[in-house]
């Protein structure tokens, strides 16, 4: 597969993760707003993974247009990011992945330790287990 055609994939794939990201944080503020599950600490961990890992997608997309080749991108240097360069694609990538994983796998467990009933309305303060 040629280079630059790996990046654009890279970057199809980046912005499709950030997408995903602000549609799943949209989908637990209007869940915590129709719901009064403010106070669920598993939903605000969630939203706080989809954040950072939006936010590292985010950094990883914004220093694509810069590569020349996929191989360069990968292998780079730390990305640029508010004009330092702090961690290498590589270490990005896996902060998006395990934030992305973290904020899926959290109210999954919570589902299947405690059941429907953990995401029932209530106007009091909901269990979390």
């Amino acid at each position: 597969m040629h280079s630059t055609t790996q990046l654009d994939q890279l970057l199809n794939y980046t912005l499709f993760h950030i997408a995903v990201c602000i549609f799943l944080g949209i989908a637990i503020i209007a869940t915590d707003t129709c719901k009064r599950l403010a106070n669920s600490v598993i939903l605000r961990f969630s939203l706080s993974c989809l954040f950072v890992a939006g936010f590292a997608a985010g950094v990883i997309a914004s220093n694509i247009p810069e590569a020349t080749s996929f191989n360069d991108f990968s292998k780079s240097q730390a990305l640029l990011f508010w004009g330092s360069r702090f961690w290498t694609y590589g270490t990005w990538q896996t902060i998006q992945h395990v934030a992305f994983s973290a904020a899926l796998i959290a109210p999954a467990l919570q589902y299947v330790i405690c059941g429907a009933d953990a995401f029932k309305f209530s106007t009091r303060r909901p269990r979390d287990c």
